[in-house]
């Protein structure tokens, strides 16, 4: 098999994978009744209905510390937060905080 047809059935099976996992997917959706809040409606909900400033919370999150170590040691880490948690940062975008 030559270097042209392997890389092309890797990209088939790739494809396959992604296509077997959205049907499970899909399987799964139309089996669960169960009613789900997304992570972005309860933002929202913190935002609109709670009033909420979410800016002034990334503010929190971002503190100069923080943005001072990401400069000095690099874009992706956990960073230890003078108030006690560990922000986690990857390629300069937060992904999580750890308590």
């Amino acid at each position: 098999m030559n270097v042209a047809t392997r890389t092309t059935k890797k990209l088939i099976d790739k494809k396959a994978f992604k296509i077997k996992k959205l049907h499970q997917e899909i399987a799964l959706i139309k089996t669960n009744n169960e009613l789900i809040v997304s992570d972005h409606a309860m933002l929202r909900y913190l935002e609109r209905v709670l009033e909420i400033d979410l800016k002034q919370i990334e503010g929190y999150i971002l503190s100069e510390n923080i943005k001072n170590m990401v400069s000095k040691l690099g874009t992706s880490g956990k960073f230890p937060h003078e108030n006690g948690f560990q922000v986690v940062i990857k390629n300069n975008i937060v992904t999580t905080i750890i308590k």
